[in-house]
């Protein structure tokens, strides 16, 4: 579980927080929220955004090479 008063990871059955003394008294016991799906979000949109930037050069001007650069 997690001090409600300075969100330091503690054991199950303590009193008392070892960081900040908060006691504990009837506080449910609570996990921290998972952070799969929103990475997992971040993923995909990152996998999206480089498959159209494969898909779609031209959208970009990735089209362009080094040797473009400066020819007018």
């Amino acid at each position: 579980m997690f001090c409600p008063k300075c969100g330091l990871e503690v054991e199950d059955g303590l009193e008392a927080c070892p960081r900040c003394g908060e006691g504990f008294g009837n506080v449910k016991t609570t996990k921290r929220p998972s952070l799969f799906v929103p990475i997992a979000l971040l993923g995909v949109g990152a996998l999206l955004i480089i498959a159209s930037l494969a898909l779609f050069p031209e959208v970009v001007g990735a089209h362009l090479t080094i040797f473009d650069i400066g020819t007018f």
